[in-house]
């Protein structure tokens, strides 16, 4: 009951904090650039921290401690190409992306397609979104019902209802500046959790398979790689940052050190709150559970209440992001052409809420029953990389060759590949995503010129 009431009282007191937030901006921002890109002038520090926020969340709090606690040390294969990708987009996109002065990744295609390409990229990009709200939600829900007494969808129900109200009000501006904050509670969380389960473990009782980096198999790895170092490419949220930036250095510094911060700490502390689990709890549990249940067995309930709000916190700075990008998507790209200058901004801002409620709510129902974190993250994203990756780039480093029919061809082609190859069961253990790549690719090339 104590912690219960704790969790209660931490999670209204952060729920009010968002909103005061929320409630600020609401009334500051007054055009649908302040709303949807901050007036793009983000600095530097800001960049940096809602950049390392916006990409930790349930997949490293749930599932890479989960995959560390099945593999031992081989589960941060995950987490270090997740954050390589980043680092190098930062590096080869983010000063780029800036350059354009564009309002959502849509309008990379709407550039010179004349919303030929735009509309089908856009609608891709926005299912894309819709999916990683899903797996956030799923975070939440889980949290919940495993800290508390709290039923699974009633967690998602919370998690989700709260992060809708709170993006919806002020549009980019709380949704960077809750990140700060964020960014300092993701700290603590894996701090505390760290702590606790070095304190507990008994690292000697494991096999010294836990302890190899190479205890997992090689196409593994190369389907981990050609998973998510590609997927940097296909993340809506990433170019919001960019485009928000007050400027391409400031765009291409921050990103770029976002992704460092996301490699050290954030790619290593799960894996060895991962393995630290494995060592105190039953190995035979729910592994996406294994972080949770550690708290449960290492931490009193004052201190594992207020963890639980912790870990919500991360997944709010992940899912905000995307409901975000989700709402510019809809009203930019659909309801709007983005090359519309002149419509009205409060009716663009009131229309761009009502996109990001309809996303959350359809996000949240589907969340409540779905089970597999995991499994629903990298499946959904090997489908999205092969979909996405190659007309994306093609888009932005060959505009003068992303003929509409080439890039069509490429998203074709790519996504019914890797949705086969999945429902075939990968033969030869051959990566969805491998194929789904080369298909892609293949697609692009017997793509007719011309416009």
């Amino acid at each position: 009951m104590v912690k219960e009431t704790i969790f209660y009282v931490c999670l209204a007191l952060y729920s009010l904090f968002l909103f005061l937030i929320g409630v600020y901006y609401f009334r500051k921002v007054k055009t649908i650039n302040g709303y949807l890109l901050a007036d793009r002038k983000v600095g530097l520090w800001d960049t940096i921290l809602t950049t390392t926020a916006t990409f930790t969340g349930s997949i490293h709090f749930i599932g890479l401690v989960g995959i560390s606690f099945l593999l031992g040390i081989a589960g941060f294969w995950y987490g270090i190409f997740l954050s390589l990708g980043i680092l190098f987009w930062g590096v080869l996109a983010a000063g780029k992306v800036r350059k354009l002065k564009l309002y959502t990744i849509g309008d990379i295609f709407g550039r010179s397609q004349e919303g030929k390409v735009q509309s089908v990229a856009s609608f891709f990009y926005l299912l894309r979104n819709v999916a990683l709200v899903i797996v956030e939600f799923m975070g939440a829900g889980l949290v919940v019902a495993t800290l508390t007494e709290i039923p699974y969808a009633a967690g998602v129900a919370i998690g989700g209802s709260i992060i809708i109200i709170y993006t919806i009000m002020g549009g980019l501006w709380p949704v960077i500046k809750s990140d700060v904050i964020q960014f300092l509670i993701i700290f603590a969380a894996f701090g505390i959790l760290l702590v606790a389960g070095l304190a507990n473990a008994d690292f000697e009782s494991l096999s010294p398979s836990f302890f190899n980096i190479w205890n997992i198999e090689p196409m593994a790895i190369v389907g981990l790689a050609l998973t998510c170092i590609p997927l940097a490419w296909t993340v809506p949220p990433l170019y919001d940052r960019a485009y928000c930036a007050k400027d391409e250095t400031t765009a291409k510094r921050g990103i770029f050190i976002g992704g460092i911060l996301l490699v050290i700490p954030f790619s290593i502390l799960p894996v060895i709150i991962g393995i630290s689990a494995r060592t105190i709890i039953d190995v035979n549990v729910n592994h996406e559970t294994a972080g949770l249940l550690l708290a449960l067995k290492v931490l009193p309930p004052p201190l594992m209440a207020i963890l639980a709000v912790c870990i919500l916190a991360v997944i709010m700075s992940t899912s905000d992001s995307f409901l975000m990008s989700s709402g510019g998507i809809i009203t930019r790209n659909f309801y709007y052409p983005s090359k519309n200058q002149g419509v009205d901004n409060h009716k663009q801002i009131a229309i761009t809420r009502l996109a990001i409620a309809a996303v959350g709510i359809v996000a949240m129902f589907i969340a409540m029953f779905l089970t597999s974190i995991l499994d629903t993250f990298l499946l959904s994203i090997k489908v999205i990389v092969s979909t996405l990756f190659i007309p994306t780039c093609l888009e932005l480093y060959l505009p003068e060759k992303a003929y509409p029919q080439r890039v069509i061809m490429s998203m074709t082609l790519g996504a019914i590949t890797a949705i086969t190859w999945i429902l075939l069961g990968s033969p030869l253990k051959i990566d969805p995503v491998i194929i789904g790549i080369v298909a892609s690719i293949i697609g692009c090339c017997i793509g007719k010129g011309g416009k």
